[in-house]
């Protein structure tokens, strides 16, 4: 751990997932909240499947001996990442504050000490992303790219579902009922079993045809270890009754804010004439509303059914940095200066031990 003073406040940085960090950074997390991605279990356990090459560089921001800032990032090539990053993981970014003031702190603190950064999915109404950005622009040594532009849509208890949505899924639950002679139950409160989960997975790698699960070394026990060593996880299944046959799941994140993520949701191929996840999502919805839930985050992407059942829209966005030709020119400048100085200081001693005419 190296410690810093910073005007009126201590910046340390962590290497490694301490005992002393593990407490403060569970502490503040349940105390003021922050998005699932930013807890210490799910860096902790991410980090421990993709981390390899990765060096941890955990940013903490004290003042009058209280923590207001925990920043999960790791560094490579003098790169700062959020954990999460590449296998890319998480919906939003999000950096642990409770007092704005200090997200600034922290930003003046990755210039001044010349980091470059690779942010994905910043959101563009957060008050970081436009401190971020005054911050870049007036410094003039970076030059940045935005990349990846998208959407990420929520579900709020103001949504109004249109008629024609809930037509639709009752229609859906209607044709299951006869074809198959019952109607299908949800269990929101799934016990954590294996059979659940793997389940799920057989489910997901059937319908995209492998996808993250075989994509991305290590995602299976990454997201099995989230399932059953953190609480921030819930699996729900659609299934029929009489059989105790599964006709779809969804797996969702809930953090410390109160929000619910909808992270995946698959069926059954044998039902897909009865789109069991879109009555799923939609069932979903309204139970966790109805349980108090203020929030639903539908996640990134743009698929239709997101847009159907969600009254929110934020755009998404990924920002790395450059060194500007202005900062190559200011360094070069520095190394020019330093190499006549030391020219001058060789001339001067060569000159004492020789001097002219002797």
């Amino acid at each position: 751990m190296l410690c810093l003073e910073c005007k009126n406040c201590k910046i340390r940085l962590y290497t490694s997932f301490e005992p002393e960090l593990e407490k403060i950074w569970k502490d503040f997390y349940q105390k003021y909240g922050g998005r699932y991605n930013s807890s210490f279990e799910w860096c902790y356990i991410w980090f421990k499947y993709f981390g390899e090459g990765k060096k941890l560089n955990i940013i903490t921001i004290t003042a009058n001996n209280s923590l207001h800032v925990i920043a999960p990032f790791y560094i490579k090539k003098n790169t700062l990442y959020l954990i999460g990053s590449v296998p890319e993981l998480y919906d939003e970014f999000y950096i642990l504050h409770n007092e704005t003031s200090y997200l600034e702190t922290l930003i003046n603190y990755i210039i001044e000490n010349n980091f470059l950064i690779d942010f994905k999915n910043i959101n563009s109404n957060a008050l970081f992303s436009k401190i971020l950005f005054r911050k870049l622009e007036q410094t003039k040594d970076y030059s940045m790219i935005i990349y990846n532009f998208g959407p990420k849509l929520s579900t709020t208890p103001e949504v109004n579902f249109r008629s024609n949505i809930r037509s639709d899924v009752s229609r859906r639950k209607t044709k299951l009922k006869k074809a198959i002679g019952e109607e299908s139950k949800i269990d929101y409160d799934l016990e954590k079993k294996a059979e659940f989960i793997d389940e799920m997975i057989k489910f997901h790698k059937i319908r995209w045809n492998g996808g993250q699960f075989c994509t991305i070394a290590n995602y299976e026990k990454f997201l099995k270890e989230l399932y059953f060593d953190s609480d921030m996880t819930v699996l729900c299944r659609m299934y029929l009754p009489s059989t105790n046959t599964t006709l779809a799941y969804q797996f969702a994140y809930i953090d410390s804010t109160g929000k619910v993520l909808t992270y995946i949701n698959v069926f059954q191929k044998d039902f897909a004439d009865y789109s069991p996840s879109k009555v799923l999502s939609y069932e979903f919805l309204k139970e966790f509303l109805r349980r108090g839930y203020n929030n639903i985050d539908m996640g990134r992407g743009s698929e239709d059914y997101k847009y159907a059942f969600s009254n929110e829209y934020t755009t998404l966005y990924n920002l790395k940095t450059k060194y500007s030709w202005k900062r190559h020119k200011k360094l070069f400048s520095f190394l020019k200066t330093t190499r006549d100085f030391i020219k001058k200081k060789i001339y001067l001693r060569d000159s004492e031990k020789n001097p002219v005419g002797s």
